[in-house]
């Protein structure tokens, strides 16, 4: 009877284990930016970010956001991710947002997405997950 319960006892923490690895290790949550970078274009010159601001995105696994600047609301509605390809430890694809209707690159891996242009100048903004 003893090994009955250890058996299911370790089957209900392997569950339960699996499933906050599973939330742990997506999109969704609260994201904070913590910083930004890129851009090193040829007519502009290099890319400087300007200071970091208090910017958090929250994704919900409804396919809604929140993004919220100095803890006020500036944008909310629906998003949807395309994955297309790995780069290094990175799932990157493509982000899309609805108000306002906005598009850009995306890449994300556990703990950390990148949101900014593809493009060799743009700038990448780096968020990190906070919840």
């Amino acid at each position: 009877m003893k090994k009955i319960i250890i058996i299911v006892m370790l089957f209900a923490f392997a569950a339960i284990s699996c499933k906050k690895d599973k939330v742990e290790n997506s999109v969704y949550g609260t994201w904070k930016l913590t910083n930004s970078g890129g851009g090193n274009g040829i007519v502009q010159g290099p890319y400087t970010p300007a200071p970091i601001k208090n910017e958090v995105y929250q994704f919900n696994n409804n396919g809604t956001y929140i993004k919220y600047l100095d803890d006020k609301v500036v944008s909310n509605g629906n998003f949807k991710i395309n994955f297309t390809e790995k780069l290094g430890e990175f799932n990157a694809g493509s982000i899309t947002f609805t108000n306002p209707d906005y598009s850009d690159a995306f890449q994300f891996k556990p703990g950390t997405i990148l949101i900014g242009s593809n493009a060799a100048d743009g700038p990448v903004y780096n968020y990190t997950k906070i919840k």
